[in-house]
């Protein structure tokens, strides 16, 4: 009985670690695509960097530059196991997906 019961564990284990590596694997890849929109934003508006956006299109740059810098720093700044680290990263993301 305790056997199973640990086997049980253990699947249920496997599958949450298989689904916290999916999601971690989704933000690094969201990461990505928002790291070559922020440079391609940059390029194509210099002045981007002011204080103050001055237009729709100033001020979406700098929510994905905070979004980004948030994602980078939630991945970076942990030094635990890879997945403690994804189980931190999805607590801390859960709220966009």
């Amino acid at each position: 009985m305790l056997q199973g019961k640990l086997h049980s564990q253990e699947d249920d284990f496997r599958l949450q670690n298989t689904t916290l590596m999916q999601e971690l694997s989704k933000l690094c890849s969201q990461i990505e695509e928002l790291e070559v929109e922020n440079k391609r934003l940059k390029e194509s508006c210099p002045a981007a960097d002011t204080a103050s956006p001055t237009s729709p299109l100033d001020g979406e740059l700098l929510r994905l530059q905070a979004e980004n810098t948030a994602l980078q720093k939630s991945m970076a700044g942990n030094s635990l196991s890879p997945l403690r680290r994804a189980v931190s990263l999805h607590h801390a993301t859960s709220y966009w997906i």
